[in-house]
């Protein structure tokens, strides 16, 4: 199970795999807060969350 906390708002957006994950969270993104966020974003977020 892969997850990622948005800095926004503190919410946690997990699913199974990795790819999923970046598109969850880029939705959640767009819809919840207005932003664009790319693949490569949500990627350099979760590298840096996961140390």
């Amino acid at each position: 199970m892969a997850e990622v906390k948005c800095p926004e708002c503190g919410g946690t957006i997990s699913s199974s795999t990795e790819q999923d994950l970046v598109n969850k969270f880029r939705q959640h993104a767009k819809e919840h807060h207005g932003m664009e966020v790319s693949e490569e974003q949500v990627k350099h977020m979760m590298q840096k969350q996961n140390k």
